[in-house]
C-alpha cells in the first residue's frame, strides 16, 4: 500500500453502527471516575487515557466484524488499517494507564468486558444484535466502566462501586425500553389525537420505568448505608422526561432522540457522581 492510498484509507475511519454505545460506555466511566474520591487525589490525566483506550477498543469491534464476515462492499484494505489502528490505539492507551498505576486488577475487568463483546459481535454477525437480550448485554458490558474507573482512582474495588454498577444498569434499561418505543413511534408515522392515546402507547414503557424505580429504591434502602439515599433522586429526571414526553412531545426524528438522551444521561451523571462524591465527604 502506497503512502497516498494509506493516507486515503486513514480519511475514512470505520465507526460503529450503533450510536447509543458512546452513552453507555461514558457515563459509567465518569461516574466511576467522580464518585469515590481517591485517598491520593484525583488521577484524571490517567482517567482520560483509560477512556479513549476504551472508546478505542469498543470502535475496534466493527472492522473486526467485516474481517471475520466481510460483505460484497467491504474494502479489505480499509477494514484490516483501522482494525490495527484501533487495536494498537487502545493497547497504548490501556496497558501504560494499568502498569503506572499498578492497577492489575484491571485485567480482571478487561477479560470480562472482551468477552461480553465478543458475545455482542457473534450476535451482530448472526443477524440478531438488535434484540433485546443482546442489547441488555451490550449495557451489562458497558456499565462495568464504572467500577473499573472507580478501581483505577482507589486501588481497590469499594463497596459504592458495586452498588454504583446494578444501579447504572437499571438507568440504561429504562431508558432502552423508552427510546425503543419512542423511536417506533417516530419511524412508524404514528399520530396521536390526544394524551391518553399517547399514554396508551407508553404505558408498558411507564410500568417497566416505575418498575425501575422500585428498583433503585429498593438497592439503596438495602445496601446498609453505602447508596445515599440523594442517589434516588437523579432517577427522577427520567419520570420528568417520561410526562413531558406524553403531554408536550418535542422529538421529531432519530437524530433528536439520540441527542436528548445524550443531554438528559448527562445530567443524570453529574447529579448520580455527585450525590456519592458528597457522602463521601460527610
Amino acid at each position: 500500500m502506497s503512502f497516498d492510498e494509506l493516507i486515503s484509507v486513514l480519511k475514512r475511519p470505520i465507526f460503529p453502527k450503533e450510536h447509543g454505545v458512546w452513552v453507555t460506555l461514558i457515563v459509567p466511566l465518569v461516574t466511576g471516575t467522580f464518585a469515590v474520591p481517591p485517598d491520593d487525589g484525583l488521577k484524571l490525566v490517567s482517567a482520560v487515557v483509560f477512556g479513549l483506550g476504551l472508546i478505542a477498543g469498543v470502535m475496534a469491534i466493527e472492522p473486526l466484524k467485516l474481517i471475520i464476515k466481510p460483505t460484497a462492499s467491504t474494502n479489505k484494505i480499509r477494514t484490516y488499517t483501522w482494525a490495527v489502528v484501533y487495536s494498537f490505539v487502545a493497547s497504548a492507551c490501556i496497558l501504560p494507564v494499568i502498569a503506572i498505576n499498578g492497577r492489575w486488577g484491571l485485567v480482571w475487568f478487561l477479560m470480562l468486558s472482551a468477552g461480553l463483546s465478543a458475545l455482542k459481535m457473534w450476535a451482530g454477525l448472526a443477524r440478531f444484535l438488535r434484540t433485546i437480550g443482546m442489547e441488555l448485554v451490550g449495557i451489562v458490558g458497558l456499565c462495568l466502566t464504572a467500577p473499573a474507573a472507580s478501581y483505577l482512582q482507589t486501588g481497590r474495588v469499594t463497596p459504592e462501586s458495586l452498588i454504583m454498577y446494578p444501579l447504572l444498569i437499571v438507568w440504561f434499561v429504562d431508558r432502552l425500553f423508552t427510546v425503543r418505543r419512542l423511536l417506533g413511534i417516530l419511524r412508524g408515522g404514528v399520530i396521536f389525537g390526544s394524551d391518553k392515546e399517547r399514554y396508551d402507547w407508553s404505558k408498558g414503557e411507564l410500568f417497566i420505568h416505575m418498575g425501575a424505580l422500585s428498583v433503585v429504591a429498593l438497592i439503596v434502602v438495602f445496601s446498609g448505608g453505602v447508596a445515599p439515599w440523594t442517589a434516588f433522586f437523579p432517577f427522577l429526571l427520567l419520570t420528568f422526561k417520561f410526562r413531558r414526553d406524553i403531554s408536550r412531545p418535542l422529538l421529531t426524528g432519530a437524530m433528536q432522540v439520540g441527542f436528548s438522551e445524550m443531554r438528559w444521561s448527562s445530567a443524570f451523571a453529574i447529579l448520580f457522581s455527585a450525590a456519592f462524591w458528597f457522602k463521601s465527604l460527610v
